[in-house]
């Protein structure tokens, strides 16, 4: 990001350089139109100044392009691993095998499991959006096409894997709370005959 901040200052630079390009431009037409002595040498210096600052803008906009593929790239890169790392966090829950031991602990881990499964939906939009974004750096020829076309089918693989899992343990933790709830109600109906 160093880089780009040092190509966004040259291009101010060039855009405050063309400015000064037009003013310039101005006095060696007033040069001109007074009557220079020698109106061609002011054309010819005003014209030489025009194509230096026009020799350095072109290359410094194609810096820029490749610039911003890069960056992009790279931010690509790095949501792509910090989705990854939020799903790695999350598998753990979703794969235990703790159903709760009562009806009170069944409860407990939905409510959980419904807070996980918001937080899925609203990744599931950031996960939609890092996919785009690596699908348009396919689709603009970027040199590392194949690789950010592996990440964005390992992304979605993975963030399917989770909602799998998360629709695996929401199965068992509601088979759970039946059979808790059952228990419960025969525990408080025989309390209460008795």
């Amino acid at each position: 990001t160093r880089l780009y901040q040092k190509h966004k200052m040259m291009e101010k630079e060039i855009i405050a350089r063309r400015e000064r390009m037009q003013q310039l431009n101005s006095q060696a037409q007033d040069l001109v139109d007074a009557g220079h002595f020698d109106p061609n040498a002011v054309e010819e210096t005003r014209i030489v100044m025009e194509e230096r600052v026009e020799a350095m803008a072109a290359p410094l906009a194609e810096k820029g392009v490749d610039l911003e593929r890069t960056l992009g790239y790279f931010q690509f890169n790095r949501d792509c691993d910090d989705e990854e790392a939020w799903i790695k966090e999350k598998e753990p829950m979703l794969q235990s095998t703790n159903y709760g031991n009562n009806l009170f602990e069944v409860q407990t881990l939905q409510k959980k499991l419904q807070t996980l499964c918001s937080e899925i939906k609203i990744h599931e939009a950031h996960k939609d959006n890092i996919c785009k974004r690596g699908q348009d750096l396919v689709e603009s020829g970027h040199p590392e096409s194949e690789q950010v076309a592996a990440r964005i089918d390992d992304l979605q693989e993975k963030y399917d894997n989770l909602k799998k899992l998360s629709d695996a343990y929401k199965a068992q933790l509601d088979l759970s709370l039946q059979a808790k709830q059952y228990y419960y109600d025969a525990a408080e109906a025989e309390s209460w005959m008795s």
